[in-house]
């Protein structure tokens, strides 16, 4: 028989385990904007990496609370990502371990995050003085229409009432 049929399982060093292959061409360090050569990418690359492979790797509880933030820069090594709010800041602490793994798998060098909140979101008016809701209570009042905490519209106390603010233009049809 040839060199090596019939070796049992575990008897005796068996071939080299391949290297490891890419599973998709944006997983190369070199493509990612890095040579994996310890030196962090620079906020372009990460935020290309970010939008095209990362985020999309996450686990749904990171995904859902990063998706919400943006890279602001790559200071002393460290990428700054900026959130919308405190809330967010203090959700997204809880899986930054998760996303920092991320981006060391993607770039072949630690990524290390600071979570910063944003003083002014991309798009909105910076004069305007107007925050993003700080809790969740507050995010659900915006989203329904229901006042919040400003109290500028009335309270709407039926479900069917909440939808019809949360879905302008729609109809109740009685069934």
């Amino acid at each position: 028989p040839p060199p090596g049929a019939g070796r049992p399982p575990g008897g005796g060093p068996g071939p080299a385990a391949p290297p490891r292959v890419p599973e998709r061409a944006g997983d190369t360090a070199a493509v990612a904007g890095t040579a994996g050569d310890g030196e962090p990418p620079s906020r372009d690359a990460l935020t290309k990496a970010w939008g095209d492979a990362v985020l999309a790797s996450l686990s749904g509880r990171a995904k859902a609370r990063f998706g919400a933030g943006r890279f602001l820069a790559v200071e002393d090594g460290v990428a700054l990502f900026a959130l919308p709010n405190q809330h967010y800041l203090v959700r997204c602490q809880e899986v930054r371990p998760e996303v920092e793994a991320a981006l060391a798998a993607h770039f072949a060098t630690p990524v290390p995050l600071r979570l910063v909140v944003e003083s002014t979101p991309p798009g909105s008016d910076a004069g305007t003085g107007t925050e993003a809701p700080a809790s969740d209570d507050e995010m659900y009042a915006d989203a329904v229409g229901t006042g919040g905490p400003q109290g500028d519209a009335p309270a709407i106390t039926s479900p069917e009432e909440q939808l019809k603010r949360a879905f302008p233009g729609a109809e109740e049809v009685a069934t």
